[in-house]
């Protein structure tokens, strides 16, 4: 996943896996900088310096019942990026970005009514997001600073605009997503491999035909499966009869990790 971000050049990388595969596990590692230790081994460092510590803005739709709504999202990601920009801006630029209020907070949201309370938002993003692409005519160091977004499980986002403010719409067609970001901005986007709750709607399809760069979570093997229920077992002081490994590993539910946390 990190190769695949060191080389994206603008475009998000997408993270395509089956339910309970370890998508959001995933893009938890890469939201929080942790990097994977399955197995006793760390991942190389960054290549790249300017990239060793970014600034991190994230959002994992499904988390609860408003993280699903694409307003929802698009104003943390606003507020967010904003705060980012806050103190790295040019003086005469930073009186564009107060600090908000609790009370601004709750004003906006009733102000908004019906389309205009997404639209009004995914312009707003996505002003945001163009102002990372711009120079010295904004940022003090002449250059945007580094950030990474990450965005989990999109293909559950409920799209007001597109359904009659209908919360139980099927996922919307990513068109607040910008085709390319500046190259300060590292971007992921994870969701289902198939939706077969929404076919029509297939938030995958629409991503792949942009022709982002990917990162297929697979299934586990039978090895991993071996490895990790005896790593279960060690935690608490046992270890596991070698015929009984041998029939959890072969049960082809094991194969979905989150299947695992029920042993």
């Amino acid at each position: 996943a990190r190769a695949r971000l060191r080389s994206s050049d603008g475009k998000p990388v997408v993270v395509l896996g089956q339910p309970g595969g370890g998508k959001s596990t995933l893009a938890a590692m890469l939201a929080l900088g942790k990097r994977n230790t399955i197995g006793g081994s760390a991942e190389e460092e960054e290549d790249d310096e300017e990239w060793k510590d970014p600034h991190r803005v994230y959002w994992f739709v499904g988390c609860n019942a408003g993280s699903t709504q694409l307003r929802a999202m698009l104003q943390h990601l606003t507020r967010a990026l904003s705060a980012v920009a806050r103190d790295l801006l040019l003086p005469e630029m930073q009186r564009a970005f107060p600090k908000p209020t609790r009370d601004e907070d709750d004003e906006d949201a009733d102000e908004e009514e019906g389309e205009a309370k997404s639209v009004g938002h995914v312009q707003r993003f996505q002003d945001m997001v163009g102002m990372w692409g711009r120079g010295k005519e904004v940022w003090q160091r002449g250059v945007a600073p580094s950030v990474l977004v990450v965005l989990d499980a999109v293909n559950q986002l409920r799209n007001e605009t597109e359904h009659g403010g209908d919360a139980e719409s099927t996922p919307h067609s990513l068109y607040w997503l910008p085709a390319e970001f500046p190259s300060s901005m590292r971007v992921v986007v994870s969701t289902l491999s198939q939706c077969r709750e929404y076919p029509t709607g297939e938030t995958a399809r629409v991503l792949l035909a942009r022709g982002y760069p990917q990162v297929v979570v697979e299934p586990l093997a039978q090895e991993d499966v071996r490895g990790l229920v005896s790593d279960l077992f060690a935690l608490n002081f046992k270890r596991p009869d070698q015929a009984l490994l041998e029939t959890i590993a072969a049960a082809p539910q094991v194969s979905n990790p989150m299947f695992l946390t029920v042993l």
